[in-house]
């Protein structure tokens, strides 16, 4: 345990290192295209800077960021992963080396981007990366496209490819990741999910075939009411594997949304009051005497008698089959561990009756401890979570599913979380907003960054300390 605990040590103070090791490269960075450009004549100066404001001032990609709740960086780097894709497959096609090496060249420029490009920037500050490892003239026009015009003209005709078609198409099944998908068009032809369900014998994945025969009804939209039906269910069948099981439905459906396109469900164990039994124990048939109780249970450590999270799908799966309302199992009795051990997730195909359609359930298990930060996590929405978290950041905290952590003094933005941190205690999804010193958002208000607020309501992104904060890889490079 000591030997671990030293190695998780090093891991974290070399993460650190590295951390502060590329904000020194990024200021110099700038540095080093501020000195270029004092020692231009001042008639090309004045022209570039010129430029540089007329660009900012027509800039549409803070406009597409900001409508999509998300930051002009994240905006780049999924344009530019994009582009990275659709070269992948075509390179196939090529008759020369030409598109073969550019899947790899735009793998380089997404490296030097994600490590030198801030949430927002200026058109000066683009001008800057151009020295950057694989940032040459065609990629810094493609940059200053995107900039302008919040488009990328190259990519959309690519997007449109009968190739990237298929990929998107295959990449609807579950099970049928990227390179499952490239491997069934490039080897075997396949180029949709009709042509898959035609060859059963290039599906090997259990869960994959399953899925592909209910393909359509898991692929159709639900009212929220049925996910509704769904909670109930399962926190009905909860409770007969054990009575201190609790589920909750998350996700677009806590959220407030009409339709739905899975069931998404939060299960955590209420913790035990004194002398009740351990999870996976029924009622004692022989009750002893409360002396003899007390002296077993101060006998018995064993880890059922506390918060065994990981042992929730173990007893839960066999009630929901014996019920009939598990159908088809995706991820096999274990689910997926997280490595951490901080939680376990379980996906299958369910239906609440023998004439109604199959969905699709996710079961994340989390412990009680901090099942506030998971409930608000699979709440969404997506971009609420990414500018909650990064908020959260910016006041000294790490926000996750795992819990609510205090960043020690000095910690890099981006750097991740240091081992051995203990989750601070939140019961309640509003004792998270309290600590971070935010207002409570009610789960249906949690659209995008708008909606991160400080307690008087103003957005926590629009204020002067917010707006820094956003911007601080930016701002510390002046």
């Amino acid at each position: 345990g000591g030997d671990g605990g030293g190695g998780g040590g090093d891991d974290g103070a070399l993460v650190l290192h590295v951390a502060g090791c590329v904000e020194r490269k990024v200021n110099a960075q700038w540095q080093n295209e501020q000195r270029r450009l004092s020692s231009l004549p001042k008639g090309e100066r004045e022209q570039l800077e010129w430029d540089d404001a007329a660009c900012d001032e027509d800039a549409q990609l803070p406009l597409v960021a900001a409508e999509r709740g998300m930051t002009s960086r994240e905006v780049v780097l999924e344009a530019f992963t994009a582009l990275s894709s659709c070269y992948k497959a075509h390179k196939h096609q090529a008759d020369n080396g030409e598109k073969k090496g550019r899947e790899y060249h735009y793998r380089q420029v997404l490296t030097s981007l994600e490590t030198y490009l801030p949430d927002e920037f200026n058109a000066a500050y683009l001008r800057a990366l151009g020295p950057l490892h694989g940032v040459g003239k065609e990629t810094m026009e493609k940059l200053h496209e995107l900039y302008r015009t919040g488009r990328l003209a190259r990519y959309e005709k690519l997007a449109n490819d009968p190739m990237m078609v298929a990929l998107r198409d295959l990449k609807r099944v579950w099970g049928v990741g990227k390179v499952r998908a490239w491997e069934l068009i490039e080897k075997h032809g396949v180029r949709s999910v009709e042509q898959l369900k035609a060859r059963p014998s290039l599906v090997t994945k259990e869960g994959t075939k399953h899925y592909l025969a209910h393909f359509e009804e898991l692929n159709t939209p639900f009212p929220r009411r049925e996910v509704e039906q769904h909670e109930a269910r399962v926190a009905e069948l909860a409770r007969r594997a054990h009575p201190r099981l609790r589920a909750l439905a998350t996700g677009s459906y806590r959220r407030g949304e009409q339709y739905c396109d899975d069931v998404d469900l939060v299960l955590w164990i209420e913790p035990a009051a004194a002398g009740a039994p351990a999870l996976g124990m029924g009622p004692d048939p022989n009750p002893r005497s409360s002396a003899e109780s007390s002296s077993a249970e101060s006998e018995s450590s064993d880890p059922l008698s506390r918060d065994d999270y990981t042992r929730v799908i173990e007893l839960l799966l066999p009630v929901l089959k014996a019920s009939g309302y598990l159908v088809h199992e995706l991820t096999g009795m274990g689910g997926f561990g997280n490595p951490d051990g901080t939680h376990t997730t379980h996906m299958g195909i369910v239906r609440l009756g023998p004439d109604t359609q199959h969905r699709r359930i996710d079961i994340k298990v989390y412990p009680s401890a901090t099942i506030s930060a998971a409930i608000l996590h699979f709440t969404g929405s997506a971009q609420f979570n990414r500018f909650l978290s990064r908020a959260a950041r910016e006041l000294g905290y790490y926000l996750s599913s795992d819990g609510l952590f205090k960043l020690p003094p000095n910690h890099p933005t981006r750097a991740p979380r240091p081992p051995n941190l203990a989750p601070l205690r939140c019961p309640e999804e509003r004792d998270i907003f309290d600590q971070l010193g935010l207002l409570y958002v009610e789960p249906t208000r949690r659209k995008d960054k708008s909606d991160v607020l400080l307690p008087d309501g103003t957005p926590f992104w629009s204020t002067k300390a917010g707006a820094a904060a956003g911007a601080a890889a930016n701002t510390a490079l002046r």
